[in-house]
């Protein structure tokens, strides 16, 4: 998100989130930072009970940064957690058209989701972090147009890829 204008950031009005490592959330505090003020509605971050529960002890905890979720801020809508289970799908808003979101569970070192996005041009599966993992390949089917997974250990590091819950390729 850093490396968008601020116009473009303040038109993301959803954010679907596979996990709670800080790599993955810590642009949430600058976007909502950068944006403060300028949303008619809340920041919808999509994530599962565990990733939502660590946003809310760890981060957003007016601790290490000030409690945004709604309910919890007073001021602007800022931020609302909007909690998903795997294998329910759930529509994202109308303003990015019809877009169906699957979550499934992948392995990897805490709870993680990936997703299969499937709208009017085709399916999207987004993997995150992940190590083998069956249940989204086989879930995907067809009419898939793109896959994005992860890599983050080169093949001769396969054992800790493999103990961390990452991929080689």
């Amino acid at each position: 998100a850093a490396a968008l204008s601020l116009d473009a950031q303040s038109a993301i009005g959803d954010v679907l989130l596979s996990h709670a490592h800080i790599d993955h959330v810590a642009d949430l505090c600058s976007l909502l930072d950068n944006t403060f003020g300028q949303r008619a509605e809340p920041l919808r971050v999509w994530c599962l009970d565990e990733t939502a529960e660590a946003l809310e002890s760890h981060l957003f905890n007016d601790k290490l940064w000030p409690n945004l979720v709604a309910g919890a801020f007073s001021g602007s809508p800022v931020l609302e957690l909007r909690r998903i289970a795997p294998g329910e799908t759930f529509r994202l808003s109308e303003a990015v058209g019809a877009i169906d979101v699957t979550p499934y569970p992948v392995n990897h070192s805490v709870p993680t989701a990936g997703f299969i996005l499937r709208g009017p041009e085709g399916g999207l599966l987004f993997t995150a972090d992940t190590g083998p993992t069956e249940a989204i390949w086989e879930a995907a089917g067809d009419g898939l147009r793109c896959i994005i997974t992860e890599t983050s250990f080169p093949d001769e590091l396969g054992e800790v890829a493999r103990m961390s819950g990452h991929l080689t390729p």
